[in-house]
């Protein structure tokens, strides 16, 4: 889900059809990714 919709905002980027709430969007889902792939290392870890 996460990747789906940041390669659709991603998409609309470089359309140049991008509108502000959607670069919000898009930086929370990039921001959830890393927090994501962080909780994932630290369970492995555990």
């Amino acid at each position: 889900m996460l990747m789906g919709a940041t390669g659709r905002a991603g998409n609309r980027v470089a359309d140049g059809d991008l509108e502000i709430e959607d670069a919000v969007d898009l930086c929370v889902q990039i921001a959830l990714g890393g927090l994501e792939r962080l909780a994932a290392q630290a369970r492995a870890r555990a």
